[in-house]
């Protein structure tokens, strides 16, 4: 017998698993979906909420451990924490006491070799050379040769004893040098004295000077105040005299008299002098009546003129207004005509409407549905 296994290959198998895996799906979906007692009943809640206990109680028992665990865990690291610092106490004493020891008894200056490694050894030796009778300068010690400068400490005496002169020498230099400037300064001082005071006596000179300024400039203006006042006085006098004459000729001007012949002006017999103008004579005052009468006959032809005006244009829009009427009535008979007609048509369409329904109803369907119809529904879960 042919064995099909050996025939299919790997894709087909991928296929037949991936098949064989849907029909199961299907089947597990069609149980719960055509399961009447689930899809009526439900499901079963008091087993749900029970389980839902049991799960709540089982975290709490596992948070529970979890903090039992790690209040032992904390205990236990404090243990080690403890016994670290312990041990470390214990380290830094028994090190203590080794370099105790060591600095008592193991010290480096007790040594027998410790002068080769001293550092203080060349602090410690003789110099090479003390002095130049010193008995250890032989001539293969390489430390006193011919040429040097023996003399040395004379040569430094003498030295000193030159600095100290010449520091003398500039004591006296400088002491002479401070007598000069005291003399100096008190001639100095000798000198402000008497320029202060010729400072003073041209200041008095001075002050003399500007008293008898002052009392010449005060007759002076005396004197002026006095010529002052005389010009005052005339000048007074004089503008008393033009403001009387100014007055009289007030009084026997034009403009009080009110002489006709000073209204008229030189640039024309139509015009007057506007500052000395008083009233209208008769004759004006006739012209300016029978202008005024005429304007008014004017005016009243002007509104009579507009009044018909008026009356004309009232009737129009009253012939308007009428024709305006007429047009609309005659529209709104044509608009009733034409509700009229559609209602009609409407009506017809109806009527043919509900003839094509009954004919479908009575005539086209007429098969009704078996129960081998409803059959085919619900047959698979899509």
């Amino acid at each position: 017998m042919l064995n099909l296994k050996l025939l299919a290959t790997k894709d087909d198998l991928k296929e037949a698993t991936m098949i064989e895996q849907r029909r199961r799906f299907e089947g597990d979906r069609k149980k719960r979906i055509f399961n009447a007692r689930e899809r009526i009943i439900g499901v079963d809640k008091e087993a749900l909420d029970q389980q839902i206990t049991e799960k709540q109680k089982l975290a709490q028992e596992q948070a529970e451990k979890e903090r039992k665990f790690l209040a032992e865990q904390e205990r236990v690291n404090a243990i080690a924490l403890e016994k670290e610092r312990q041990l470390m106490m214990e380290k830094r004493r028994i090190f203590n006491e080794i370099n105790d020891f060591r600095n008592k008894f193991q010290r480096p200056e007790d040594r027998r070799e410790f002068d080769l490694y001293d550092p203080q050894g060349k602090r410690k030796d003789l110099p090479a050379r003390l002095s130049d009778g010193d008995p250890r300068l032989t001539v293969s010690s390489a430390q006193k040769f011919e040429g040097e400068d023996l003399a040395s400490m004379e040569r430094k005496k003498a030295q000193i004893d030159q600095q100290k002169a010449w520091l003398e020498q500039q004591m006296k230099e400088k002491k002479e040098a401070e007598e000069f400037r005291k003399k100096a300064e008190e001639e100095q001082h000798e000198a402000l004295i008497a320029r202060e005071q010729r400072t003073l006596e041209l200041q008095r000179t001075e002050r003399q000077g500007k008293q008898k300024m002052l009392a010449a400039i005060t007759q002076f203006n005396k004197e002026l105040a006095f010529e002052q006042e005389n010009r005052r006085k005339i000048h007074s006098q004089q503008e008393q005299e033009d403001n009387l004459a100014e007055q009289l000729n007030h009084i026997t001007s034009d403009i009080l008299t009110e002489a006709p012949h000073a209204e008229k002006s030189n640039f024309g017999p139509h015009r007057i002098v506007p500052y000395t103008y008083r009233r209208m004579t008769t004759h004006q005052i006739d012209e300016l009546k029978n202008g005024q009468i005429s304007q008014l006959h004017e005016r009243q032809q002007i509104r009579s003129e507009k009044e018909s005006v008026e009356k004309e244009w009232e009737s129009l829009s009253e012939n308007v207004s009428r024709a305006m009427s007429l047009i609309e009535r005659d529209e709104i008979r044509k608009r009733r005509h034409q509700i009229m007609r559609i209602r009609q048509e409407n009506q017809e369409l109806a009527g043919e409407q509900n003839r094509i329904r009954h004919h479908i109803e009575k005539n086209v369907y007429t098969n009704e549905p078996t129960e081998a119809y409803y059959q085919m529904f619900n047959t698979t879960s899509r």
